[in-house]
């Protein structure tokens, strides 16, 4: 009697996702062994986690060396999230999407908000660190996010001159400014 074997059918998954690759088989004389040629295990089912499209075969036999093989296509989803960030004034950023394979975009910023689209532009209005999250999406859906953290830009103001005459515009010198974590000031006169 000839072996019949029914194997998981062809299937695509997300990159880091498992998959349970199992064999059935009837018929044959006597009890059937399976060998699952990537792994060698000797089970029904095998767990995979594939890091690349791969073709997996199992093969059966019968006490009498009678086999039967079959395989299956398991393809992988791979999105590969990335972008470049160039400073956009005081308190903006634009960032440019890298990301490969992806098909939809949402971009998470440490402010709170969120946006979609490939490429985009954010304005922060505190000076705490920003942090960036790009969630890439593939056409499985496979979601892989990717971040960073940006400080934001120091800003300081140094007046040309002043005016000490107590009418309450620029009657004081001083500096201005945030993010500055100390400076040295050197002023001198006309001689």
């Amino acid at each position: 009697m000839p072996i019949a074997l029914q194997i998981t059918q062809d299937t695509l998954i997300c990159i880091g996702d498992q998959l349970i690759l199992e064999a059935n088989a009837e018929g044959g004389v006597g009890t059937l062994s399976y060998a699952w040629q990537h792994d060698g295990s000797t089970n029904q089912q095998s767990v995979i986690a594939p890091a690349e499209s791969s073709v997996y075969t199992v093969t059966v036999e019968d006490i009498c060396g009678n086999t039967s093989s079959a395989s299956v296509s398991v393809g992988v989803d791979v999105v590969e999230p990335g972008f470049t960030a160039t400073y956009n004034g005081e308190f903006g950023i634009e960032l440019t999407n890298q990301s490969q394979n992806a098909v939809e975009y949402i971009w998470v910023f440490s402010d709170g908000t969120a946006s979609s689209g490939e490429d985009v532009s954010h304005t922060f209005l505190d000076m705490n660190p920003w942090e960036v999250t790009l969630i890439a999406i593939g056409e499985l859906g496979c979601a892989q996010e990717y971040s960073e953290t940006f400080p934001p830009p120091g800003s300081i103001y140094i007046p040309n001159c002043f005016t000490a005459d107590n009418d309450g515009i620029n009657d004081v010198f001083q500096v201005k400014g945030h993010d500055i974590a100390w400076f040295k000031i050197w002023i001198f006169n006309r001689w």
